[in-house]
């Protein structure tokens, strides 16, 4: 027998069915489970969906029945009121170009996984909840909503692009900040808690946060950690805690690492804040006189104190960065 050539083998190949497919819905369609929809069917596990043209939001959209699965916006407009597509911890949407407005009703994500690597999501006429251990991550891209919810067990993560919203509120998750930019034009609060709530965590480790609100966090139900090169634009914060109430409640941890900066209001006797309570280095409360041991104050610009270099302590002693650091 004759070998195959290669044109043959080439053929053969081209024509062998694949192992997983793809479905893509119709342009100008509603973005629900409907199997005209979609030129390849509804999607499952094995063939994910895309969309790459405009569409119309979906409403209500009970998700449990496509398993393991994921929908990948690459382009087009996705508009129209409540986007909910719930009952579903194994579905994915990826927004990774395109754009999608949601002018009514609610922006749930609802106990599954959306990831924002590129293009837009504009919310207006209500709020944007992330419930039932629901997680979002920002990479690139940017997320604009009046109203912004963190439920618990639920989870934000801004790794890059921007987040802009006038109120942000958490309910027991955990946000994260570790690169990008998060503005909030809240005038009150700008990382709040929603009533009666508690145990929302904070992790500000990179990126940069933009608040025109008066106080930077509630008094109450928060737990926040400051490092990595975490830069805050605060000029009209007064207050760490809001009313200036240190309880026990919230705190602030600023770990070893941090190289970013806090810049706040400049008339105010940061010193005395930071001493009063609820602050601490490493894991340990500061006390009176000891923010001068860690940090700088340059007309409301917050950092730590530059370590000095190998030379200089070589001259000094060891025994004083030890004084610098005895409560760590």
């Amino acid at each position: 027998m004759k070998a195959l050539s290669s044109l043959t083998l080439l053929a053969f190949a081209l024509s062998a069915p694949s192992a997983s497919a793809v479905t893509t819905l119709n342009t100008d369609a509603t973005f629900d489970l409907t199997g005209t929809n979609w030129d390849n069917g509804t999607p499952t596990a094995s063939d994910p969906g895309f969309i790459s043209g405009n569409y119309s939001i979906g409403g209500n959209v009970n998700m449990s029945s496509v398993g393991t699965t994921s929908v990948t916006q690459t382009a087009g407009n996705g508009t129209g009121g409540q986007w909910n597509y719930h009952s579903n911890t194994n579905y994915t949407f990826n927004l990774n170009g395109g754009s999608i407005s949601s002018t009514s009703g609610t922006f749930f994500v609802n106990g599954n996984t959306l990831n924002v690597g590129g293009g837009s999501i504009t919310k207006t006429g209500g709020q944007f909840r992330l419930v039932s251990s629901a997680s979002l991550t920002v990479s690139s891209g940017s997320i604009t909503s009046n109203d912004f919810l963190v439920e618990g067990g639920s989870s934000m993560t801004i790794g890059g692009g921007t987040v802009n919203v006038t109120q942000f509120l958490n309910r027991g998750g955990t946000t994260t900040i570790s690169g990008g930019t998060f503005t909030n034009t809240n005038a009150a609060i700008g990382f709040n808690r929603n009533s009666g709530s508690s145990n929302h965590t904070v992790n500000l480790t990179g990126g940069t946060a933009i608040l025109s609100a008066s106080n930077f966090l509630n008094n109450s139900g928060q737990i926040t950690t400051i490092g990595g090169d975490f830069v805050l634009n605060g000029t009209s914060i007064v207050n760490l805690f809001n009313a200036g109430v240190h309880g026990n409640s919230s705190t602030i941890n600023f770990t070893s690492d941090w190289v970013g900066s806090l810049t706040l209001d400049p008339g105010t006797a940061w010193a005395d804040i930071f001493e009063a309570g609820d602050v601490s280095y490493n894991g340990t409360e500061l006390g009176a006189g000891d923010f001068e041991s860690y940090f700088q104050n340059n007309s409301g610009v917050i950092t730590f104190i530059p370590e000095p270099s190998t030379a200089l302590l070589g001259m000094l002693g060891a025994g004083f960065l030890l004084r610098r650091r005895q409560r760590a």
